[in-house]
């Protein structure tokens, strides 16, 4: 008989092929001597034996079409029954992983039994006895002497097993029982947040699915390539030789930003873990922290480190483009070559392309090497990589071997809720412990995730010490309006009074609701004018429309043109604008200093800019709406502010002041803020239990939504029609998701994901609640100004 794994792959070929691939990934992870060898035989007894179950005729007559054989073709089960019997016979390690040598056939078998599936918990994963698996038995005891010489060809150390793992299988069995029974014993003696179990079964478990993946595609393998740290000096020659010479105060002060970041990266101990890089806004952290991530990987290349991946951090969508571009164009002067730059986020275009445009790949290739990371550069966001290290998806998961020695960018790191400050230390400790895992908090509001003891600070320098950026700057000066909360309508005159003293004005609120209450005001104000010099941003608007939006207000700013930006915190974190006033609601320490580095950014005026803090509480409401959106972190903000405020002579805070003003204001939230949902999601990864770990979400869930397509534009209504005709209507099925993939990341450029409460009376078209071109015009359901219509009363109507 032949075996095959699929319709016209050889299983010996195939499964030789995924263990070639499983020790390829695995020379390029940084793993200490000690345990390599460990790990090399953990993964090619994973790779040998996680396809045994597809020897019997039931998967055979399956992969060849017969469709009526049940249960039995099923081959997950009896290849980890298999890989852990072998387990259990023939290994004995000598290294850490010694204490864990009686739990490892069970953690063989919690892998292979699962490496099509979702990871469940472990705790609930028991070896059980299913009703196929005595005719499975049967029918490779019939065929075991095809079986053991097709075996010897590929793996010749699994072939004495193989007689008595069919004698001895309920044996097998009542031992693997046995052995689950003390587990929960186990998991107790474990020291507080060691991770180091948790993190050899889901690295493991990624090597394996997503070797098999690319195998079973027969994708080419991608190999290393080298990245000078001189690329981004080429850069800068390229890009900002006319600005060089201007020698104006911000230039200067980049130029000592690099020069100090490549000093201390350049000597910096290779053993450090913790990288911190505190710097003001607008001082070219982006371009000096990639340098300094490539100067390192350069360095631990040249100590006989693998080639190191970089994976750049950014909390927003939004903002990924414009950091991607700057990157590729670095990289590879802009050119496509998603081997050497990669952007990953749920938005992102499905394209992976070579440099010269050779062996186009199909959509699911090219998705396949996205989802795995498969790239030098890899430009994503912290959903992507929290939700990865805290997955239990199988799709998720198979990208995690190569965040595993990596060296990793965590850019406006601010943006982590400090709710998972402490589960980002334990998992960032964990991961640099096994794998030797760079970690760079990139900021200009640096956060306590880590002790200042662990960290190694990239802008300091014994003549010149991080706190001076931060002193020599004097762009912009914090004003703490009033005493009191203001109700709505005097919020909004004293806004108004401040905006009309300045050409340009950014106005941030905390909720949807209250920012177009703010918008209309401001509208009102400004009379017939009001389409020139107001605009509206906020995830109210689809994203084409948000771009366009800013597209418009970067050009009025531009050309000196009077504009007023009515946003919410959209707005906030590495968008490149620059206002000479900011107006923002109260909010957090970290939040309110983003918002000032949108103002005087390019420090182009002499005396520092105003950003002007005003308490907003509606009359009649149970709470103020940066009670809503932040609970107590923007009280404890307002608190620092006053005292700070006071510290000044009761004027204004100068910029100078913000880097201790932020420091004060972390060190009260560690001292007042509790730690329990960080506390209860280590315990679920250190126990295994990855059922629970699914419902882990770094941005709040709304409540129940329903999505939206809004046909914005004439792009909109033909995307809308080719969904219609290609996906919905097409009746092959693999036709129909390649089209799917083609047109899904264009759709959610006019999609959104609506309240319930917001769309009532209306049916669902294709799975989306259709808003057509006329009902946009006639601004019904969706705004052209202002977006979704919905109830301005809804106090929970708030962006995150």
């Amino acid at each position: 008989m032949r075996f095959r794994s699929h319709p016209e792959r050889e299983l010996s070929d195939h499964v030789q092929d995924v263990h070639r691939r499983v020790l390829s990934m695995l020379e390029r992870t940084p793993i200490e001597e000690a345990e390599r060898d460990a790990w090399m035989r953990l993964l090619r007894l994973l790779a040998s034996c996680h396809d045994f179950g597809k020897y019997t005729s039931f998967f055979q007559k399956h992969l060849a079409g017969d469709r009526s054989i049940g249960k039995e073709s099923y081959h997950s089960l009896l290849g980890a029954l298999f890989g852990s019997y072998v387990r259990e016979q023939s290994w004995s390690s000598a290294t850490d992983w010694k204490q864990l040598e009686y739990y490892l056939p069970l953690i063989v078998y919690f892998i292979i039994v699962q490496h099509h599936s979702h990871l469940r918990d472990f705790a609930d994963t028991v070896p059980s006895k299913q009703d196929y698996l005595a005719a499975q038995l049967q029918d490779i005891t019939h065929n075991l002497r095809e079986i053991e010489q097709d075996l010897h060809q590929s793996f010749p150390e699994l072939t004495p097993h193989l007689l008595a793992f069919l004698d001895r299988f309920e044996e097998h069995m009542n031992q693997l029982s046995g052995k689950h029974n003390f587990v929960p014993r186990f998991f107790r003696q474990l020291p507080e947040y060691d991770l180091s179990l948790a993190l050899m079964v889901q690295v493991a478990f990624s090597f394996l699915i997503d070797a098999d993946k690319h195998s079973a595609a027969e994708n080419d393998s991608v190999l290393p390539s080298e990245l000078s740290p001189e690329l981004v000096e080429a850069y800068r020659t390229r890009q900002f030789a006319k600005a060089a010479e201007k020698n104006d105060a911000m230039v200067v002060k980049r130029n000592l930003v690099k020069q100090i970041v490549v000093e201390n990266v350049s000597r910096v101990e290779l053993s450090k873990s913790f990288h911190t890089f505190t710097s003001p806004t607008g001082t070219g952290k982006t371009l000096a922290a990639l340098e300094g991530a490539l100067l390192l990987r350069d360095r631990l290349s040249k100590q006989g480190s693998p080639p190191r991946r970089i994976i750049y951090v950014l909390p927003f969508t939004s903002i990924i483009d414009q950091n991607y571009a700057v990157i590729q164009n670095v990289i590879t002067q802009g050119k496509t070559n998603s081997q050497l730059v990669l952007k990953h986020h749920y938005m992102s275009e499905i394209e992976y392309g070579k440099a010269d445009g050779t062996d186009e790949l199909s959509l699911d290739r090219q998705l396949m090497f996205i989802e795995s990371w498969e790239s030098e550069v890899i430009v994503t966001t912290y959903v992507q990589l929290l939700h990865t290290m805290l997955s239990n998806q199988n799709r998720q998961l198979k990208k995690l071997h190569n965040l595993a020695g990596s060296i990793v960018i965590l850019d406006e790191v601010q943006n982590i809720p400090f709710a998972y400050w402490l589960l980002t230390e334990q998992l960032c400790k964990a991961y640099s412990k096994q794998f030797d895992n760079k970690w760079i908090l990139l900021t200009a509001t640096q956060p306590k995730i880590f002790p200042d003891s662990d960290t190694v600070e990239w802008l300091k320098h014994p003549e010149y010490p991080n706190s001076r950026f931060f002193a020599d700057m004097n762009r912009t000066e914090i004003r703490l309006l009033g005493e009191r909360y203001l109700e709505l309508e005097e919020w909004l005159e004293a806004a108004y009074a401040e905006a009309e003293k300045v050409p340009s004005t950014l106005i941030i609120v905390n909720t949807i609701a209250t920012s177009t209450q703010v918008y209309d005001y401001f509208c009102e104000q400004m009379g017939g004018d009001s389409d020139e010099v107001v605009y509206y941003l906020s995830a109210n608007l689809i994203f084409e429309h948000r771009k366009k939006v800013l597209k418009r207000v970067r050009q009025r700013l531009d050309n000196g043109l009077p504009v007023i930006l009515v946003s919410t915190q959209v707005v906030e974190a590495g968008v490149d604008v620059d206002f000479h006033c900011v107006i923002r609601d109260l909010g957090p320490m970290d939040s309110i200093i983003q918002a000032a580095g949108r103002c005087n950014r390019h420090n182009r005026r002499l005396s520092p800019e105003p950003v002007v803090i005003i308490p907003l509480q509606k009359a009649g409401s149970r709470k103020a709406d940066s009670a809503i959106v932040y609970g107590q972190d923007a009280y404890i903000a307002l608190e620092t502010m006053r005292e700070f405020r006071a510290e000044h002579g009761g004027g204004a805070i100068p910029e100078k002041a913000y880097q201790q003003m932020v420091d004060r204001y972390y060190e009260k939230l560690l001292y007042l803020k509790e730690n329990g949902e960080s506390r209860k999601r280590l315990v679920q990864l250190q126990k295994l239990e990855f059922d629970k770990l699914s419902d882990f979400s770094l941005i709040p869930k709304k409540k129940r939504t329903i999505a939206v397509f809004v046909q914005y534009n004439w792009k909109a209504v033909w995307l809308w029609n080719y969904y219609v005709e290609h996906v919905c209507k097409e009746k092959d099925l693999n036709r129909r998701r390649e089209n799917y993939l083609r047109c899904k990341t264009k759709l959610r450029q006019f999609q959104m994901d609506v309240d319930c409460r917001y769309v009532r009376n209306r049916e669902l078209e294709y799975g989306f609640v259709l808003i057509r071109p006329e009902w946009v015009e006639a601004d019904q359901y969706y705004d052209r100004r202002t977006g979704w219509i919905r109830d301005p009363n809804d106090e929970e109507a708030f962006i995150w």
